[in-house]
């Protein structure tokens, strides 16, 4: 086999996960809601008998501090872009649906906040009105699409049943809400808690998703990560991206056979914070043209490691 002159173009820019497609998985686990009139029939260790649940949920984008301070129990101002048929006739309509993973465990995942969110044909477009029980003030919030570009940075959320007769809410039986959504740490709140501290035990639980990527939580500590491979499977040259949270770690990309031989290592060096991408071109540490086939490929630090596939055609 002809010797090739190894082709591995190695670039970095300084172009954060703000930039990629943001999204967010919702794991609910029916069993431990507390307060059972607020529970979806289930709770203190019991599983929701259901057998559908739906999420109502809504974005704030204004700005972090005002999506912050907007927080009250029920029908707060954050809700500017609502997603859910609830209202005075509530759908069956599977906006918004879960979906059931057993033993009281249910799923959504939001893959990109901007096509969900964003989305004219499944937004709310009603108008609330809200009255602050700490002041008495009253005002309204109309919901709207989410607008192009914006950021999500609070995100409310109710689980019912098909027919909204069964509601899952907070210990205090009021909203529940995430915030934090632009921060590496976002946090999972009671809005019936005055001082808005991180749930404890919550039954509610999230997974980033960056490109409809969902992050694992190993990966996600290791670096906010977000892999992509274009194109896949590949002839000639592929390209391999990936974000990095943090560089404090150096971090190797390696090449493997399916039977675990490393073939060639990419990348061995602290990434730049941002989008990293490998150009390679199927050839081994030798040179040599790889034959078609599956191949694996690893990105790890010492904090975590993520693996996907590789695929060689003729």
């Amino acid at each position: 086999m002809k010797k090739t002159l190894l082709a591995i173009c190695i670039s970095a820019s300084a172009i954060f996960t703000a930039n990629a497609q943001q999204g967010l998985t919702i794991i609910l686990d029916t069993k431990k809601f507390i307060t059972l009139d607020c529970s979806l029939g289930g709770g203190q260790s019991n599983a929701s008998p259901l057998d559908k649940i739906y999420v109502h949920s809504g974005l704030c984008t204004t700005g972090f501090t005002y999506c912050q301070t907007q927080i009250i129990p029920f029908g707060s101002l954050v809700w500017e872009h609502v997603v859910g048929n609830w209202g005075d006739a509530p759908q069956d309509d599977g906006i918004g649906e879960m979906t059931n993973e057993g033993n009281g465990v249910w799923r959504l995942q939001i893959t990109s906040y901007a096509n969900y969110y964003g989305n004219s044909a499944i937004v709310n477009t009603g108008t609330s009105t809200v009255t602050n029980p700490n002041t008495g003030a009253t005002q309204s919030v109309t919901s709207t699409p989410m607008p192009e570009g914006a950021t999500a940075y609070t995100m409310g959320m109710v689980f019912r049943s098909a027919d909204a007769t069964i509601s899952g809410r907070d210990n205090f039986c009021s909203d529940i809400f995430i915030t934090n959504l632009n921060t590496d740490n976002p946090l999972v709140i009671q809005s019936g808690d005055p001082d808005l501290n991180e749930w404890p035990n919550s039954p509610v639980t999230f997974r980033k998703v960056v490109d409809g990527v969902e992050l694992s939580a190993g990966n996600e500590e290791a670096f906010y990560y977000h892999k992509k491979v274009y194109p896949n499977p590949f002839n000639d040259n592929t390209r391999i991206e990936f974000f990095a949270k943090e560089n404090s770690d150096v971090f190797n990309v390696n090449v493997f056979d399916v039977n675990g031989k490393q073939l060639i290592n990419l990348f061995n060096a602290r990434p730049s914070l941002g989008l990293n991408t490998i150009d390679w071109n199927g050839t081994d540490a030798a040179g040599n043209k790889l034959p078609q086939g599956i191949y694996y490929f690893t990105i790890a630090s010492a904090k975590g490691t993520a693996t996907d596939k590789l695929i060689i055609t003729e």
